[in-house]
């Protein structure tokens, strides 16, 4: 009987509109959804949504809205047929908050664009680097399948820098021909982060074009005592190049401790165009990784991070060139220590060991082979203090070492035979020791000022080897170089806001740009020069961002005013010592230099469901010494993109073209060539089968467009019509009990709390609450404004729990405590 009651039992639908909570105006395209599962949809034109077949029970509801802060209210379904649910949302401030990454950094979110693993699986993207083409004022250049650099305001390299999981990643093939976002997988990667520009006084060497910061796929604590494992799966094939990958990760945490062991890899062999098959152009790779945290105290934090990426038969179809083995070991440690003192917010400190090896071998015109090795072994170090100086003042300190190793040697084989040796490059290095402060200032709730400085010193050493012109030369040299930034940010309006900033960059000359001696993929033979120094970047930059209805955008200009840049430039009056090549090209200091240009990124919602995204980007390098354009500059570009989200169903679909101009204006003194425009279309949908289920597809460059990207270097065209289908999935292996709650040695504290208005407060601090290690339950009351909290003696403080609940918003005060009766 009671089967067949509950068999009968109608379904529900919630229904209700959502409004700003100041001004009763109704919200276009508010998100509400149904925490925990798949039901969702968005406002109309009245601010009205409807939820139906909605299974008795209890849900909590979430409303999000850009500008303004989500609100979650709960609700509990019997029998009725229809319940109705309003919401007024509050309107949030947008501020230039900053946000903790993990390379122990803060990063300008004005200038910063991250992409969540959700836009990463529709990308379906071969190499990591191919992800960051989304990105207004992102360009890309290949050589190959493998190899995919990124250009961040004209400028790659040695001039970005690039973090790993925290670690910052420098290149060990002393020819540039992998990039550091080509030693970790795309499947492997969680989210990115890019800041174009220089960054703030938080950066040393390196911090010219912009900072790249990958953080790879990772676990999330419980707030349960509870020990949950999860597997999960992934994997994708590519037509044009019968590309095979995978990822499987293994991932389990409770409140003290989390993990997560996981391998990605794949097989790709040559890609074809619409032309035929790119010869040499496949490449295997591989990365495995194993991450641990664990929790000492609740203040305190122990990150672990192992990473080993291995690529073999890596193919360089420019230079007739292969990379037998590729290697990278990552070793991290981190420790953080929160809640100091009142002042002190946090200490992190962190200190890693990444040693890499790079082989290679170039098949000559004559029959012989040029073989040549490289070995980089990197360590960093760093210490970073956050301070809360009263409730105006943001404070970050740090201190930061790195030491950067490199060597390199060279041999030709004839018939299996060597008949010359040379040091590519001599055993050498790079030291750096640094220090800064930077400040946040809230002058209003409307201003806020930023500011910060940033003394570096630079010592390079280097060892005489087989090239001759080295032994007159010093070979030792150390540099000290102040750097610094200053901003500002101004709403306008609630949803409209200015932002500017001058920033200070510089980057100490390579290894690679002081010694080299070898063979180059675009072709030319490349001399260093030891004479070299370090260039500076002085960027300045202004912007607005905005939101109104159904629009959002953001355009900014820069300006980046260039002094002694470095750069590879073509030298008759040198010889190469290799027969065959296109010329020689020495490094060289150029004594000023401009890069400017700018962005603009519109968005519309034409329906609840339908969305179109169009972006256009410029750059403009110029060599004001010698009134030539400087090398690596991208053409206009232009992005469009039309979606379709629909939440309730779990589908979308989206169709997107890029469109580049000529380009006409092009370095010829180093290397460059025309490149005509092109436009290429991509179509690609998926289905969220379950919650840990999803499956998607696509065609990439549809019309099989042959064509050349101005920045690749290696003058070979893109790959053509590309069908890819992907598959994820995730199962819950466990959720076993770490240790059984009892409650010996266990007391309740009563807390009172102030400022509590909604069901999401409650939910707010008994999360936060939660979260804390000595804490066995929390209830809290919205109508008492009460939480009463269960804990164990010696592991958490009422200290601790009155500064939680202060962090989370509110006011707490002791009320009472007593022992927990076991019963």
């Amino acid at each position: 009987m009671y089967s067949l009651v509950a068999t009968a039992q109608q379904k529900a639908t919630i229904i209700g509109y959502v409004k700003d909570a100041e001004t009763g105006e109704p919200l276009v395209f508010a998100n509400v959804l149904i925490q925990g599962t798949n039901k969702g949809t968005t406002t109309d034109e009245n601010g009205f949504y409807e939820l139906k077949n909605i299974a008795p029970g209890e849900y909590k509801v979430e409303v999000r809205m850009t500008g303004y802060k989500k609100q979650i209210r709960g609700l509990t379904i019997k029998d009725e047929k229809f319940v109705q649910l309003n919401f007024g949302l509050v309107t949030e401030i947008i501020e230039l908050e900053e946000v903790t990454v993990e390379a122990s950094k803060t990063i300008d979110e004005l200038q910063t664009v991250k992409i969540n693993s959700t836009d990463i699986m529709k990308l379906a993207p071969t190499t990591t680097a191919d992800i960051l083409k989304e990105i207004p004022g992102i360009s890309t250049s290949r050589a190959g399948s493998w190899g995919t650099k990124p250009y961040i305001q004209g400028m790659t390299d040695s001039r970005v820098l690039v973090f790993i999981d925290g670690v910052k990643t420098n290149q060990a093939c002393p020819m540039g021909m992998d990039a550091c976002t080509a030693t970790i997988e795309p499947d492997m990667v969680e989210n990115i982060e890019v800041q174009r520009g220089p960054g703030s006084a938080l950066y040393g060497s390196g911090n010219m074009g912009g900072v790249i910061n990958i953080s790879s796929l990772s676990s999330k604590y419980s707030t349960s005592q509870l020990f949950k494992t999860k597997i999960n799966f992934a994997g994708k094939y590519e037509s044009v190049s019968n590309s095979r990958s995978g990822t499987i990760s293994f991932s389990g945490g409770n409140k003290r401790f989390d993990f997560l062991g996981g391998f990605s890899g794949g097989l790709h062999d040559d890609y074809n165009t619409s032309r035929g098959v790119i010869e040499n152009s496949g490449f295997k790779s591989g990365t495995a990784q194993l991450k641990a945290r664990y929790r000492p105290a609740s203040d305190q934090e122990l990150f672990l991070t192992t990473q080993i990426y291995r690529a073999k038969d890596i193919g360089w179809p420019a230079a007739n060139t292969i990379i037998p083995t590729e290697k990278r070991d990552t070793y991290a440690l981190n420790y953080s220590v929160y809640n100091v003192t009142s002042e002190l917010q946090t200490i992190k400190a962190h200190i890693s060991y990444s040693p890499m090896f790079h082989n290679m071998i170039n098949y000559l015109p004559d029959n012989s082979q040029y073989v040549g090795d490289s070995r980089t072994n990197s360590i960093n170090a760093n210490v970073d203090g956050y301070w809360s100086l009263g409730n105006r003042n943001n404070l970050t300190t740090g201190l930061f070492f790195s030491y950067w190793k490199m060597n390199a040697s060279s041999s030709i084989i004839e018939a299996g035979n060597e008949i010359a040796s040379l040091d590519i490059i001599p055993n050498s290095s790079i030291s750096e020791a640094d220090m800064f402060i930077q400040d946040e200032f809230k002058v209003s709730r409307y201003f806020k000022l930023t500011g910060g400085i940033r003394a570096n010193y630079i010592y390079s050493k280097a060892e005489d080897n087989t090239l001759s012109d080295l032994s007159q030369i010093e070979l030792q040299s150390d540099e000290f170089v102040l750097t610094g930034s200053v901003g500002l940010q101004y709403n306008l309006t609630q949803s409209i806001y200015l932002f500017a900033s001058v920033n200070k960059g510089f980057k100490a000359p390579t290894p690679v740009e002081r010694y080299i001696s070898a063979p180059m993929v675009d072709g030319f033979y490349r001399f260093g020069n030891p004479l070299l120094t370090s260039e500076s970047n002085i960027s300045k930059r202004i912007g607005l961002k905005g939101m109104k209805n159904r629009f959002n955008w953001s355009f900014e200009l820069y300006h980046n005013s260039l002094s002694d840049l470095i750069s590879a430039e073509v030298n008759p009056g040198l010889e190469s010592p290799i027969p065959g090549l296109r010329g020689v090209k020495q490094f060289v200091n150029i004594t000023e230099g401009i890069i400017a240009g700018g962005s603009l990124a519109v968005g519309y919602y034409i329906t609840q469901t339908l969305s179109l995204n169009a972006s256009i980007s410029y750059d403009w390098g110029e060599n004001t010494e010698l009134d030539e354009p400087l090398p690596g500059i991208a053409p206009f570009q232009s992005n469009v993109k039309l979606a379709y989200n629909n939440i309730n169903d779990g589908y979308w679909v989206e169709i997107a073209g890029r469109f580049t101009a000529d380009q006409n204006r092009y370095a010829e003194r180093y290397g460059e060539i025309y490149t005509p425009g092109y436009a290429v279309f991509d179509i690609k949908g998926g289905w969220k089968v379950t919650k840990d289920t999803e499956l998607s597809a696509g065609i990439k460059n549809l019309f099989d467009r042959y064509y050349r990207d101005h920045l690749n270097k290696a003058l070979i065209p893109e790959p053509g019509r590309n069908l890819y289908v992907r598959i994820s999935f995730g199962i819950p292996v466990s959720g076993f009990r770490s240790n059984e709650i009892d409650f010996k040695n266990t007391k309740q504290v009563e807390l009172a709390i102030e400022g509590m208005a909604c069901r999401f407060c409650v939910q707010t601090i008994t999360e936060r609450l939660n979260n804390l290690l000595g804490v066995v339950s929390v209830n809290v009351s919205l109508k008492d404004k009460t939480a009463w909290v269960i804990i164990r003696e010696g592991e958490v403080s009422l200290d601790d729990l009155l500064r939680t609940v202060d962090r989370a918003g509110f006011k707490a005060s002791f009320v009472s405590i007593e022992p927990v009766k076991e019963k």
